[in-house]
């Protein structure tokens, strides 16, 4: 209700449809007047002021005032739910909604990330042969974020947009303010970041690190990166360290895409986290210069494509993401109340559709739509299972199977939403699917514009910036 589509009045489309049906009795009942009078041959200028005063009374002088208390009432009754609304008159409209949209981080699961540690440093061999192995191939050892290597932990410190402000505040996203937490680093003046003296202690390394230039994480690109200057020493070792450093994270699937070699079992490893719920975040680096730092025009001259190649694999971030109190009584309420609840995320479908199962949004098996692993011309599109064991050749030209709409709940990747733009199979589409994962703040929009081009009335909650374009077209 915070921002909308259209402007809403006391004058809207309700109340004319209101006034008309009260004109239906107010004409029969003048009607019957003038014809009971003309009978009775009464006198005619008597019997048209009647009929005139009883159409004029059809709209009750007191009709917008009650309105306006109806409406302010239910202002009162939200205010003390501390749920506010800059737009009144939209408040009836809430009882036509017809589909709840949410999306996922912050909204229905919380905003205080837990990081659980650093998965997959065994597929570099930074941790025993006797590294734990699930059936698939899948690394299921989590390393402790105190006892991860010197690059992992040179990535978690630089690869943010974490700002200290002249009062002291560290302002940003908190999952990055957890990560860097968890690391025992802060960041000073300068964008500069230092290890605390317990850190140091227990590593061995001492020193900063200052970032020279970020590349800001981008919905379409699914990653960001920043390019830092090291200057320390390794107590360990005796030697010193001094350098430029490019620090990246961003979704595993396009990290992949970076990497000088993909380690065998990757796809396994972060799959097998975000099966259960996990938010996963692939690090990788890449040393700009060992011997010393480059110079800020150098940085400056750097593209983005030139900085995010190239990478080395640094470990996968693992992050627990519980749920609000109140979020699965929530979805509850609006299942009973027969509202349609569907969840807008971009994160990875698999951990999507963990927390959808979570807040019983989907209570069937879920086929996700997306591309194979084999996708090599770009092109290609496949129902498959949360387990990898069914994978359904799927043609967007054509109509989505019945057999699928009837015994599966769905989850849609932005990549599959993108095939099926402007094919006949769009609305049926958008009619099916519960869950939406993957999906840039422009796909989100079309979403919502495209249930209610089908005649539905939409709610839409989030919390990001990247859901105000979402908001504003519900």
């Amino acid at each position: 209700m915070i921002y909308s589509t259209e402007r809403v009045s006391a004058n809207n489309v309700e109340a004319l449809f209101f006034i008309l049906f009260l004109l239906i009795f107010a004409i029969a009942a003048s009607w019957y007047v003038w014809d009971e009078g003309v009978r009775k041959d009464r006198k005619r200028s008597k019997l048209l002021l009647d009929c005139v005063l009883i159409v004029t009374s059809v709209v009750p002088p007191e009709l917008p005032m009650e309105l306006s208390l109806a409406v302010n009432t239910s202002l009162a009754a939200l205010a003390k739910l501390a749920i506010f609304c800059t737009e009144p008159f939209r408040i009836p409209f809430a009882g036509r909604i017809d589909v709840a949209c949410f999306d996922k981080t912050g909204t229905l699961t919380g905003e205080d990330l837990v990081v659980e540690g650093i998965a997959g440093l065994g597929l570099v061999g930074h941790t025993g042969a006797d590294t734990p192995r699930e059936s698939d191939g899948a690394h299921s050892h989590m390393t402790a974020v105190k006892d991860i290597g010197l690059e992992t932990t040179l990535v978690l410190a630089s690869a943010h947009a974490l700002v200290k402000l002249d009062e002291g505040e560290i302002v940003g996203d908190p999952m990055e303010k957890a990560t860097l937490t968890s690391i025992g680093w802060t960041i000073g003046k300068n964008d500069v970041l230092l290890a605390k003296p317990a850190t140091v202690a227990t590593t061995g390394i001492s020193g900063n690190v200052q970032v020279k230039r970020r590349f800001q994480f981008s919905s379409a690109l699914k990653r960001q990166s920043s390019v830092a200057t090291i200057s320390g020493i390794d107590n360990n070792t005796g030697n010193k360290l001094r350098g430029t450093f490019v620090g990246v994270k961003g979704a595993p699937e396009t990290i992949m895409k970076r990497l000088t070699t993909v380690p065998a079992d990757y796809e396994e490893t972060y799959k097998y986290f975000t099966r259960r719920g996990s938010r996963v975040l692939a690090l990788a680096y890449k040393q700009l210069s060992t011997e010393g730092e480059l110079s800020s025009g150098k940085i400056n001259d750097l593209k983005r494509e030139q900085v995010e190649c190239g990478l080395t694999f640094a470990g996968f971030l693992v992050l627990s993401c519980p749920l609000k109190e109140d979020a699965k009584e929530a979805v509850q309420m609006l299942n009973e109340s027969s509202h349609r609840v569907v969840m807008i995320t971009g994160d990875n479908p698999l951990t999507a559709v963990y927390v959808a199962r979570d807040v019983e949004i989907v209570d069937r098996d879920v086929l996700i739509l997306d591309a194979p692993e084999d996708n090599d011309d770009g092109d290609k599109l496949v129902w498959r299972s949360v387990d990898d064991k069914t994978s359904i050749p799927v043609d967007p030209t054509k109509p989505i199977d019945p057999e699928i709409i009837k015994t599966k709940d769905l989850c849609v990747t932005g990549y599959a939403l993108a095939k099926f733009k402007g094919q006949q199979a769009w609305f049926s589409i958008l009619r099916h699917t519960w869950v939406y994962a993957r999906v840039s703040p422009k796909q989100k929009e079309d979403i919502l514009l495209g249930l209610k081009e089908m005649g539905y009335y939409t709610l839409m909650a989030g919390d990001g910036t990247n859901d105000v374009r979402m908001e504003s077209a519900k």
